[in-house]
This record gives structure tokens, sequence and C-alpha cells, in this order.
């Protein structure tokens, strides 16, 4: 089954505890994906919940659509822990946390150190990576795998 036929069959979106923007924004999310158009932004205020509309598209794109991996990227090292933690902390309601197993991280160099937290092994069993560009690439080339 395609990427685009998955994403047709979702489930609808249960809304409890999300805001209207968040509600909006996934929804046209998988609806400009489901329409074929491999790219999309979201753009959304301050404080408005990107974060967890990411946990909540990332948990519909590995449980209902039956991605194999989701890749969140961000820009700096402080973002990359902070969605960490955002990730680690989502949970549907009445339900554990979500993520709990699926997360895989970049090997984080420290002083002294030519290892991180997940070494330089695949974990193939990973379903989300939260990375940097920096991390992200260095994965791609085979440094550390992913």
């Amino acid at each position: 089954m395609t990427i685009h036929r998955r994403l047709q069959t979702v489930p609808p979106l249960v809304t409890e505890r999300l805001r209207d923007c968040q509600i909006d924004a996934v929804r046209n999310l998988e609806a400009s994906l489901a329409s074929d158009h491999p790219r999309a932004l979201i753009q959304m205020a301050t404080g408005a919940g990107k974060t967890y509309t990411a946990c909540v598209f990332s948990h519909r794109l590995l449980d209902h659509a039956k991605f194999r991996r989701v890749l969140f990227l961000a820009d700096r090292a402080n973002l990359v822990r902070q969605t960490r933690h955002e990730f680690e902390d989502f949970r549907l309601p009445g339900h554990r946390p979500v993520f709990h197993r699926a997360l895989q991280y970049p090997a984080a160099r420290t002083r002294g150190s030519r290892q991180g937290r997940c070494g330089r092994h695949r974990d193939d069993s990973a379903r989300l990576l939260v990375a940097n560009r920096p991390r992200a690439v260095g994965r791609r080339r085979g440094e550390i795998g992913f």
C-alpha cells in the first residue's frame, strides 16, 4: 500500500486536549500529504504548541499510517533537548507515554568522549529520531546508524 493510500485511511483525529490551531495544522498536514504533496510547513505563533502538534502528527504517522520512521530536525541543540522531553512526556488522553520506546537520540559528544547516549550502533527498533542537522547528516553518511 502506498503512503498516499495509507494517509487516506487514517482514522479521524481525536481532538481532546488540542487547540483549534493544532487541529487545523494536523488535519491540513494529513490532507496535504494524502493528496500527494510531499512538502508542508506548519506556521504557528510562539507558544501555540508546535512541538505538541508534531508529537500528535508523528504518532498518527507511525501508528495509523504505518510509517517506519519519523525524523524530527531542529536547528539548535537546546531545541533538540526540549523536543526530546516533549516527545518523552507525550501521551494520549488516558494512556501511557506513546514514544517511550520509539525514540532514538543523536550521539552527543562530550569532552573526552567519542560516544554519546546511544553510541554509534544502529537501533533498528527506533521509530523516531530527534536530532539537529549535523547529527542527522552524520547518520545519513553512515557515521552513526539510524
